[in-house]
């Protein structure tokens, strides 16, 4: 799953922690469109209720897309 326009923020935690604690997610890649865009990790943290699973689902901030 790549995350592009979304900040993850509280008012869609149920939604995407269904979408990205569901077994056909393999991995969660945040587009970072700056460098301090790095708080939308906070967020996606946040949507986790298994914090193991998002260590290794989220692909961390050296390895994402960014933007120009």
């Amino acid at each position: 799953m790549i995350i592009y326009g979304h900040s993850c923020s509280n008012t869609d935690r149920t939604l995407l922690n269904t979408l990205f604690e569901h077994p056909n997610c393999i991995s969660i890649q945040p587009f970072l469109r700056k460098p301090e865009s790095a708080s939308i990790y906070t967020n996606i943290y946040r949507c986790f209720k298994d914090k193991a699973l998002m260590r290794k689902r989220v692909v961390d901030a050296t390895n994402t897309i960014r933007g120009f």
